[in-house]
């Protein structure tokens, strides 16, 4: 059975079994945050990845901060920035397009060893109906199993 929560606010840590769930419009922006431990992760290199079909994840955009307060990479439509003195990473995944829909994973890598922070199913919505987006589409929700 999955459980369902809505979050508000500053997203917690999240075990890499839970699903965090963004939905956003066909061409439009997501915006993603990935918290890390600060101390134990902030030299880390960070990965945002989108799981195939058989659970492999591939890289989408990386990011290395050793020398600089806020590194940033592009790939395409996805950018990553880490912002090691506060403790996350953003990913903004831009003119969304109905192939960026699937499960993503937030990732730190060091030395071979690879961690996973979040998974994220990125959702993307077509109907660009206003007034007929209920609260829950604009809301991001974490479903554990």
């Amino acid at each position: 059975m999955n459980n369902v929560h809505l979050l508000s606010g500053t997203l917690g840590w999240c075990l890499a079994k839970d699903i965090t769930v963004y939905s956003g419009q066909l061409g439009e922006t997501i915006n993603v945050v990935c918290p890390y431990q600060q101390r134990a992760d902030r030299w880390k290199k960070k990965v945002w990845c989108k799981e195939d079909e058989d659970g492999f994840c591939q890289s989408v955009v990386s990011v290395n901060s050793y020398w600089i307060k806020i590194a940033k990479r592009t790939n395409g439509s996805a950018d990553i920035s880490d912002n090691y003195q506060k403790g996350f990473i953003i990913i903004n995944m831009t003119n969304l397009q109905k192939s960026d829909a699937g499960v993503y994973q937030c990732r730190t890598v060091t030395f071979g060893d690879v961690s996973t922070l979040q998974r994220i199913k990125v959702q993307i919505l077509e109907d660009q109906q206003e007034e007929s987006v209920s609260e829950i589409e604009n809301t991001q929700y974490s479903i554990s199993g």
